[in-house]
């Protein structure tokens, strides 16, 4: 994982422009991330 040329790719991305710019698009992430998680255990019960 260290060596991970797509993680190293996603996280160039997700974290250029400014701080406010940068903050807003990884909560944006893990909001999404979150709700994909939270709602799967719903769906697979």
């Amino acid at each position: 994982m260290d060596q991970s040329h797509l993680l190293d790719l996603f996280t160039d991305r997700l974290l250029r422009g400014g701080y406010r710019w940068a903050l807003f698009k990884l909560t944006l992430a893990t909001s999404a991330y979150s709700a994909f998680l939270n709602n799967t255990a719903v769906v697979a019960s």
